[in-house]
């Protein structure tokens, strides 16, 4: 089954993506696909591929791992795009501080290397994203947008657990069902 670890998102900053996305829509940005709302959230580490059978001993090594590492808070930190805003092929929305983000998936990606699990070796950027674009010519839309559009300031949002979802995919996209939470200290 396709896994990953990710921080769910709740309250005013799960409001916030979702009045970002609308106004994504609104844009009408040739080739974008946007996320689907209710998928939005922070992928700490994608673990691909994971046999059924190594269910639990990852559960056991997120489990250890999680209860390690204490609860932070973030708030939203503005819009940019992956590769670069000159080249975007993936809108996100920033996070502030990006230190416990980064710590947090360092450790859970750790755990995975221990279990033969191959996880991406590039820098881990926290971020939640908004929409994949599909088509460079549509591009200057996509700028325009990153460059005109404000992030509300939100309350703080207090992070206590991260989550193991199953990725399930279909012709109108992936589905993620939650298999676990794992509290931190």
């Amino acid at each position: 089954m396709r896994l990953f670890t990710a921080i769910t998102l709740t309250g005013q900053v799960q409001r916030e993506i979702m009045r970002l996305i609308a106004r994504l829509e609104e844009e009408q940005v040739g080739s974008l696909r946007l996320v689907s709302p209710e998928n939005a959230h922070v992928t700490l580490c994608f673990l691909g591929e994971v046999q059924e059978d190594k269910l639990p001993m990852l559960h056991g090594e997120l489990e250890a791992v999680c209860s390690a590492v204490s609860r932070f808070e973030f708030t939203l930190a503005g819009l940019g795009a992956f590769p670069s805003v000159e080249a975007p092929r993936i809108l996100w929305v920033g996070l502030a501080p990006p230190e416990p983000f980064r710590q947090l998936a360092a450790a859970i990606s750790n755990a995975a290397r221990k279990m033969a699990i191959q996880v991406e070796e590039r820098e881990f950027h926290p971020h939640i994203t908004i929409g994949r674009l599909k088509e460079q010519r549509y591009k200057e839309k996509a700028q325009a947008f990153i460059g005109k559009t404000t992030v509300r300031e939100v309350p703080p949002c207090k992070i206590e657990s991260a989550d193991l979802y199953r990725s399930i995919q279909n012709r109108e996209g992936s589905k993620y069902e939650m298999i676990s939470r794992f509290n931190l200290s």
